[in-house]
Order: structure tokens, then sequence, then C-alpha cells
């Protein structure tokens, strides 16, 4: 498995995210990445998928650059 600390999100393309809650707007904790693929086009694997939700400071600015 790919360590979160080597995927840069800024680099991310194609972000899909769910379990975001309206009412949950301070804390957004329900939130994750569904979907995204790297710059060059190829989709995260599950794995890295799972890694970068698990970083909660990339998880919140990626949904912050989503619902805006």
């Amino acid at each position: 498995m790919e360590n979160n600390n080597s995927i840069d999100t800024s680099t991310l393309i194609n972000v899909e995210l769910d379990g975001i809650n309206s009412m949950d707007v301070c804390d957004l904790v329900d939130a994750y990445i569904c979907y995204a693929e790297h710059a060059d086009g190829t989709p995260l694997t599950n794995e890295e998928l799972e890694a970068v939700s698990d970083d909660h400071d990339s998880m919140y600015s990626l949904v912050i650059d989503y619902i805006h």
C-alpha cells in the first residue's frame, strides 16, 4: 500500500466525494473519497483512496474545494 504522504492531493483530478452531510458541516467526519485519479489519469487504488480519506487534513481541504 502506498503511503498517503506520497500522494500529492493537489494533483488529483476527477475527485468524487461522498458522505458529505450538510448537518455536519463543521466536522465533515463522514466524508470520504469514492473516486479520484492521479494527474496522469490513473485511478487511485482502493488502498490509496482509503489512505487519503484517512488523512484528515487532506480530506478537509478536498471537501472544502469540492463544496466551493
